[in-house]
């Protein structure tokens, strides 16, 4: 019997999701997404490009398993900058959280980074459009740097090694990161990017909007990262793209 409904559910999965795609077919493309039970799906119809800046905007929305938009988004790209502005946002799933975006957006420029959706969504325009992917490659290769598990989650931490920015006026090392976290009662897997800071010669670690930790303590997550980094670092300082060269970086918030 229980094998019965096992296979019956591996039979029905693969419908709901012929059934998403076949709902978006059309002006919608589909693209991915970072999490295992929703898709995300680019509006064809309306995507530009701006030759002369250089600039993608398109709309792009997510959709979970049901077939519900569970956000949509006008996003202005450059991949040549590696930024993206995040121009408008509508949250479905969560009116509280939909009103708190509006109340603190203030427009400010984000990195593009390693693994997240929108540089996902922006390598897919630029193979489209015949232009460079945003960090020169489309995957990344990453380093495990922290483990944590418990009863609920599974997150596996990396550090990206082929990509990393340099702020050549503090000697800071902007390093990108992902978790890779499985949800053990909802059986599913979502992956998110972030970045932190570090400075292998005065020897501190800070997220962004953290206090500087400059302590390290041995084995701790802070330790590992920053351990995880000044290797990647050491190994690779080719890999170091200068982030003076981002236009626009004095208004990205990163360490504050």
């Amino acid at each position: 019997m229980i094998k019965k409904i096992i296979l019956a559910i591996l039979i029905f999965m693969p419908l709901c999701v012929s059934d998403i795609f076949a709902e978006n077919s059309g002006r919608w493309i589909p693209i991915g997404g970072a999490h295992s039970n929703s898709y995300r799906f680019i509006d064809g119809s309306t995507i530009n490009y701006d030759s002369e800046n250089g600039e993608f905007i398109y709309w792009v929305k997510e959709v979970n398993s049901k077939g519900e938009i569970r956000d949509i988004s006008k996003i202005k790209a450059s991949p040549k900058n590696k930024t993206c502005l995040q121009v408008y946002t509508k949250i479905y799933w969560s009116k509280k959280l939909d009103e708190e975006l509006n109340r603190i957006r203030n427009r400010n420029l984000m990195l593009i980074l390693p693994q997240s959706d929108i540089e996902q969504e922006v390598n897919f325009l630029c193979e489209k459009y015949h232009k460079p992917y945003v960090w020169g490659h489309k995957e990344h290769s990453w380093v495990k740097a922290v483990i944590n598990t418990n009863e609920y989650f599974d997150d596996t931490w990396s550090v990206c090694a082929d990509t990393f920015l340099k702020n050549e006026t503090t000697n800071e090392y902007i390093m990108f990161a992902k978790v890779d976290t499985f949800a053990k009662n909802e059986n599913y897997s979502y992956t998110l990017p972030s970045f932190f800071i570090v400075n292998i010669k005065k020897g501190y670690f800070k997220w962004p909007g953290g206090e500087t930790d400059s302590l390290l303590i041995p084995e701790s997550n802070n330790e590992l990262f920053f351990s995880v980094s000044k290797k990647i670092i050491t190994a690779t300082p080719e890999n170091a793209y200068p982030l003076s060269k981002i236009k626009g970086s004095e208004f990205i918030k990163l360490g504050e």
